[in-house]
């Protein structure tokens, strides 16, 4: 089965689970009719609280992988970081299971066999290799036509408005280009330098799909886009540029000084027109951590030092740990002489929910928002005086609350302020940055040593930079007087 075969399959997903265009909440509704089950080891439970998470621990042990799947959607809601959980699940009860009994579990629950195996596509690549995840991707979607006519009136509204993290969901209408399935061509500009991309091993750029949503997902997207741009050359002599993949999660945590020293340097030496060329060459570091010991690689007989380096932070952070110490002291590094500062990754999903947020500026009711407080002292790797924005909170016009989990209320909220607050995070560069500009709010920058993207930009026309430690009266006075004066910010 390929794609081909279901040419309508985001059409078949979409009328299968409401709102699958959002994100991956694993299970919201259950509708059971009275002969259907949904249960490899039996019928659903009818606890009147199903959808509770106290009725699996006043029941007992969790016996029905339907029943783990209901509680984790619970933890879902309230955590962003129950992925470890989900993929738990998916390898130890849901693939070992279909694998081995997919007749049956088809034929019991086609809706939550059909959305199982759509959400283990990455784990079927991680676990075992691409064309696995292609072939549940075309399952998937067969059951997804099949369930169509299957008198069972089980709902899994599963991809719906509460986005709860890492999953390539997000990116649900790209799953065909991220398989390989749906053959894109990115036209570049006819002027536009040519670029051989390497072909390298695959502990280098492993699971693409695991490392595909996210912020420092930027790796996987531009190795993908220029593996079928028109820009792309395979001969050497040919190419402008080389471009070498790598993808973040294939690498060494914090603990770069051992793994530079290794791992990194024999990606360099695989590379086989790096010695002749290193200028050409280009390496994406898709946040603050960058997988290198910044001094040994731009150093004078640095490997690095006249390469061409993309990220979306200008002074990456270093970490160590001294002696005696009870956890790693962290500190912003120099930047280096290649460096091209890019934006950051926002996934598609995002940028929908964002854009449809976008309200009129006569329509904004909060002059200023923040979602994402933090306690009241001292937070982050680095220091980030978040904990000055604990002065605003209560202000009138005011929005300043802990993160929300639900995306959907997330992007509301910044499409009906006026004013964002962007504050430096771990690294001086940030996401909200441009969540902000995609919800059409205006950007209040707090962080002094961020370097921008694209410098052309009139950055100084619908952005503000503002003294990151002096958060407090002052700046929300500047923000009311501004919108007294600014025609444009007037309702």
């Amino acid at each position: 089965l390929t794609l081909k075969d279901f040419p309508n399959w985001l059409e078949l997903w979409t009328q299968l689970i409401p709102g699958a265009r959002g994100s991956h909440t694993l299970v919201k509704n259950y509708v059971p009719a009275e002969k259907c089950r949904c249960g490899p080891f039996g019928p659903l439970r009818s606890h009147p609280d199903f959808g509770f998470v106290h009725s699996f621990h006043e029941d007992g042990p969790l016996d029905l992988p339907w029943d783990r799947l209901a509680q984790m959607d619970l933890l879902a809601q309230e955590s962003m970081s129950y992925v470890g959980g989900r993929r738990d699940f998916l390898q130890t009860w849901f693939l070992p299971y279909v694998m081995q009994n997919w007749q049956e579990a088809m034929m019991e629950c086609p809706h939550g066999t059909a959305f199982l195996m759509l959400i283990s596509l990455d784990v079927m690549q991680d676990w075992m290799n691409i064309n696995a995840a292609r072939s549940f991707f075309a399952v998937s979607v067969a059951l997804g036509a099949l369930v169509q006519r299957v008198p069972c009136h089980l709902k899994f509204s599963v991809l719906d408005e509460r986005f709860t993290g890492n999953s390539f969901v997000p990116n649900f209408d790209r799953l065909p280009f991220l398989l390989g399935i749906e053959h894109l061509q990115w036209r570049c500009h006819p002027e536009s330098p040519k670029v051989f991309v390497y072909e390298v091993d695959d502990r280098w750029t492993h699971c693409h799909l695991c490392a595909s949503v996210g912020m420092p997902a930027s790796d996987v997207w531009l190795h993908l886009m220029l593996s079928v741009s028109t820009c792309r050359t395979s001969s050497a002599e040919e190419a402008d540029l080389f471009f070498v993949p790598r993808y973040r999660q294939s690498g060494a945590g914090t603990n770069y000084t051992t793994w530079y020293r290794t791992e990194f340097m024999q990606l360099l030496s695989e590379l086989k027109h790096f010695p002749a060329r290193p200028q050409d060459h280009i390496f994406l570091f898709p946040e603050e951590f960058w997988p290198i010991v910044v001094d040994d690689a731009f150093g004078p007989d640095g490997p690095l030092r006249t390469s061409v380096i993309l990220s979306p932070e200008a002074w990456p952070v270093s970490c160590s740990m001294p002696v005696g110490a009870s956890k790693q002291v962290c500190a912003h590094t120099p930047s280096p002489p290649g460096l091209i500062v890019i934006p950051s990754f926002v996934d598609s999903y995002r940028r929908l929910e964002l854009r449809k947020q976008n309200r009129p500026v006569d329509q904004r009711l909060v002059l200023l928002c923040f979602l994402g407080l933090e306690g009241t002292g001292r937070s982050g790797t680095t220091e980030n005086y978040r904990h000055l924005l604990h002065a605003l909170v209560g202000e009138p016009g005011v929005q300043i609350e802990p993160f929300l989990t639900n995306y959907r209320e997330y992007a509301q909220v910044m499409g009906n302020s006026l004013f964002c607050l962007i504050p430096k995070g771990i690294g001086t560069w940030t996401h909200r940055l441009f969540e902000a500009m995609l919800a059409g709010c205006i950007p209040i920058i707090l962080s002094d040593d961020v370097q921008l993207p694209l410098p052309d930009l009139p950055w100084e026309t619908f952005s503000l930079k503002w003294p990151m430690r002096r958060v407090d009266q002052r700046l929300l006075r500047y923000l009311r007087y501004l919108e007294r004066i600014a025609p444009e910010l007037k309702a």
